[in-house]
């Protein structure tokens, strides 16, 4: 039995020592890293922040932040919306905000009972010279006030 042992954990030891000498490899195509070089996912847009937060009085506090690259604008988009069901939502508010670096939207709105609520904020990215770079969307939790 001492003898199967000390084989099972000389075999162990030697599968351990050769998978940590293994060199490992990762394969991607020309398209995910061309020429081993590594891009962000955003040109001009750094950060996408959104949040909502509905005290018991029925005051919704809606938050939304992007953050913009130097050399770059951006045009920030706060929705509020309500649903009944979790899945087909309706616009309540939208508030919007332009310019470089960090946008910032904290609004607060009266919310009636009997609904969840979401944030959806949205940034369309712009050169400084004015054309289209990209653009990102981002919900919120959805918050349940019945």
């Amino acid at each position: 039995m001492k003898k199967i042992r000390k084989t099972v954990a000389t075999a162990l030891s030697l599968l351990c020592l050769v998978a940590a000498l293994s060199p490992a490899y990762a394969v991607g195509t020309a398209e995910d890293t061309p020429q081993g070089v590594i891009e962000p996912r955003y040109t001009g847009l750094s950060q996408l922040l959104t949040s909502i937060a509905i005290s018991p009085d029925g005051t919704a506090s809606c938050f939304g932040k992007a953050i913009i690259r130097s050399g770059y604008t951006g045009d920030l988009t706060v929705v509020l919306q309500k649903s009944t069901n979790g899945e087909d939502w309706t616009e309540v508010e939208t508030w919007d905000l332009s310019g470089t670096g960090s946008l910032l939207l904290s609004e607060s709105i009266s919310v009636s009972r009997g609904y969840q609520y979401q944030v959806v904020t949205s940034v369309d990215v712009f050169t400084s010279g004015g054309s289209f770079v990209e653009d990102s969307e981002i919900a919120s939790r959805v918050v349940d006030f019945y």
